[in-house]
């Protein structure tokens, strides 16, 4: 959450186990194909891309700048600020729909041994 994106030049670690990972870098580029089934980096990615969004919604909805709002906002910019919070929500949501199935959290069907129990808790959290 103290690190600005806009800082970071690398890309998201690709959703893969060290064998999978080898055996990707091997083939070339026009053959290569990603694992079906999530790794054990899918709870971190997942994390990652939140840790993302939150990071972008804190900039738009910081303390101060909702005071300032609070006390005279032209209706101009209370639309692009309807319309930034309507984004990050959108971005939100489709975030949620891509966390793999593993990772998602569920009461009522927690596997006690699934190598993602931890991220899927620290998700949900």
């Amino acid at each position: 959450m103290g690190v600005d994106d806009s800082d970071c030049n690398c890309e998201m670690p690709l959703d893969m186990d060290d064998a999978q990972l080898e055996a990707y870098c091997n083939e070339p580029p026009n053959l290569r194909s990603k694992p079906s089934s999530p790794s054990r980096l899918a709870g971190f990615i997942s994390f990652s891309k939140l840790c993302y969004i939150s990071g972008k919604i804190i900039q738009v909805m910081n303390p101060l700048q909702m005071r300032q709002i609070r006390k005279k906002i032209s209706p101009k910019r209370l639309k692009e600020k309807q319309k930034l919070v309507e984004s990050l929500d959108a971005e939100l949501s489709e975030w949620l729909r891509t966390v793999p199935d593993s990772i998602k959290f569920s009461a009522n069907s927690m596997d006690m041994d699934s190598p993602h129990l931890t991220m899927c808790v620290i998700l949900y959290i």
